[in-house]
């Protein structure tokens, strides 16, 4: 039989840091790592009690999450903002196109009417 593993509080918090700033989901991180998602929970419940990241103070805790918030969020954002890029640039290339299903490729008609 095998024995337990165990993780360093560096280690412990380096995970749940990733997992709070967006760039990985539990289930990556779970499966990059070999362990449970429910123990990243669990990793999660004492790094914001300041349990791995020896904090002294409350402020310290709650800022240290605030900055992992904002990083979601940034990579939230940058996501979206490509993916507006994307839909812009199909627009952009869909309004511009020179051909229509029912009369064909567009031509230059002389302008001045028939002759």
């Amino acid at each position: 039989m095998s024995s337990r593993r165990s993780f360093t509080p560096e280690f412990k918090a380096g995970v749940v840091e990733e997992y709070l700033s967006g760039r990985s989901s539990a289930a990556q991180l779970s499966r990059r790592h070999e362990i449970s998602p429910q123990l990243i929970y669990r990793w999660k419940k004492h790094y914001t009690q300041g349990e791995l990241t020896g904090a002294n103070s409350k402020e310290d805790m709650t800022l240290k999450l605030r900055v992992l918030e904002l990083e979601k969020l940034v990579v939230e954002l940058s996501i979206e903002n490509q993916l507006l890029k994307k839909a812009r640039d199909l627009a952009r290339e869909i309004k511009n196109e020179r051909s229509s299903i029912v009369r064909g490729p567009r031509s230059r008609r002389p302008r001045g009417g028939a002759k």
